[in-house]
């Protein structure tokens, strides 16, 4: 308490994942009833696979969402999601007749959707510890040697101050940004492209 930190009650943290799923998949969309939406959301393991509508669509949006927890404190959101997307896209890939191991699903997840900030460098360390154990958990290996190396999180749990546009020290402003020169834009994208490549070593 100390420091300003609390702890998010777990059925607020479930209500706050099912809901931003709810509005994202509304908004992305619009031609799938929101009532089905929600059932599929809220109701995930009471869903029939054959009752959804348009299961690869649903999916494609899901593995392209982007989240970002400005205040990721231990992780509680950001595993929570986790588990969410796993669920609703083991449901899909049902319907689909697909079939991928949940840790390589959640591998994929926690690469290229999952995102966080905190003030506290303690905080980034456990919620970058939550996901890799949230990741581990489902690896089904007898020795420790037969694990596979871990994801590198240095860019996706980061340490910084979501209250200013700053990034690494230096002022960053999105609209600022979107009016950049073709040379900045061109950085940015380098900058994407050897933060992937870190992230695989």
């Amino acid at each position: 308490k100390a420091s300003g930190s609390y702890y998010t009650p777990r059925f607020i943290v479930s209500f706050m994942v099912k809901q931003s799923l709810l509005n994202y998949l509304a908004n992305e969309l619009p031609e799938i009833p929101k009532d089905k939406l929600k059932k599929f959301i809220f109701n995930t393991d009471e869903m029939d696979p054959n009752e959804i509508d348009k299961p690869e669509e649903i999916k494609e949006k899901l593995l392209a969402l982007k989240i970002v927890d400005p205040g990721v404190g231990s992780g509680a959101f950001s595993v929570g999601i986790l588990n969410k997307l796993v669920d609703l896209i083991e449901l899909l890939d049902k319907k689909l007749g697909i079939s991928e191991s949940r840790f390589n699903l959640r591998k994929r997840l926690i690469e290229d959707c999952i995102y966080g900030v905190d003030i506290q460098e303690r905080a980034v360390q456990l919620a970058r510890l939550r996901l890799w154990l949230s990741l581990i958990v489902d690896l089904d290996v007898e020795k420790i040697k037969d694990i596979p190396p871990l994801i590198n999180l240095d860019f996706k749990i980061i340490k910084g101050d979501s209250l200013v546009s700053k990034i690494c020290g230096f002022k960053f402003d999105m609209e600022t940004t979107r009016k950049s020169s073709q040379k900045i834009i061109e950085l940015i994208e380098k900058f994407k492209y050897l933060k992937d490549e870190y992230s695989e070593t």
